[in-house]
């Protein structure tokens, strides 16, 4: 299935192929278990990341994967992202999740997938949620706005609370538009609720969009598609250190990844 096109307001279709800079140890661990971790977006490097006007707890109900779109390569992200002389860059293609369907989405995502493993999502009161959905990859947005990249989340009509949190973790700063970021995306609670006093659900809504209950878990882990492991690229870094490749092989063989090595043609003094 070919990836679909944007809307016509922003007509950019999925890349074939998405890039992630990271550590050699990340790589390690992707390969020993055959899973890609998301982080909750108030544990990354943007303090502003999924900030909500009206929503106090926003930043730690969305987990997220980063990926760059740009075959070529970034100093930049080789700078911020991999440790000096031992950075990789992955390539997977752009549906590499293990999943047992996926379907367009109706909103502004361009995917959303059903994985076959289910996510454990906890929270301080010991509430459970469990998940398999992943939106994305969708193309972050970037805004010179002071305020644009925050959403709004909370609608009142009378007694009746509408929650909606479909643009949680989608804007940017324009200062952050050099990652040229696609992202997959995780949701600790449903994206869409209504709390209304008396209703058969409106305990479980309320715990669940409290600002006081905290969500406990900090990463999940998402099961990889065997068939995209096997269609894996990878860029050894910059300038490396000369173990950096024979590290990568032998990676590639103890997990029987048959990937296809690639050296950065860019020159830096570490």
């Amino acid at each position: 299935m070919r990836p679909k096109l944007r809307p016509a307001d922003e007509p950019e279709r999925v890349p074939d192929r998405l890039y992630h800079y990271t550590s050699i140890e990340a790589l390690a661990m992707i390969l020993s278990t055959r899973k890609l971790r998301f982080t909750r977006l108030d544990l990354v490097n943007d303090p502003e990341e999924a900030i909500s006007h009206d929503l106090d707890i926003s930043r730690e109900l969305v987990f997220a994967s980063c990926w760059g779109g740009d075959e070529e390569e970034s100093l930049p992200m080789w700078k911020m992202y991999t440790p000096a002389k031992r950075g990789v860059r992955i390539s997977l293609p752009w549906n590499f999740l293990s999943c047992y369907r996926y379907d367009e989405s109706r909103d502004v995502h361009n995917y959303m997938f059903a994985l076959t493993d289910l996510l454990p999502i906890e929270r301080d009161s010991g509430a459970m949620r469990y998940t398999s959905a992943v939106d994305g990859p969708y193309k972050m947005s970037y805004t010179k706005n002071e305020d644009e990249h925050k959403s709004s989340c909370i609608t009142k009509n009378d007694e009746v609370t509408i929650f909606t949190l479909t643009e949680l973790g989608t804007k940017k700063r324009k200062h952050w538009e050099f990652e040229q970021e696609w992202r997959y995306r995780i949701m600790g609670v449903q994206s869409s609720a209504t709390h209304s006093p008396g209703s058969d659900d409106s305990r479980f809504i309320q715990e669940m969009f409290d600002p006081t209950n905290h969500v406990k878990t900090k990463h999940l882990f998402a099961p990889l598609c065997e068939k995209a492991l096997q269609q894996m690229q990878i860029m050894i870094g910059p300038s490396p250190d000369p173990s950096t490749e024979v590290i990568v092989k032998a990676l590639l063989s103890a997990h029987n990844i048959n990937a296809e090595i690639t050296k950065s043609t860019i020159k830096i003094n570490w």
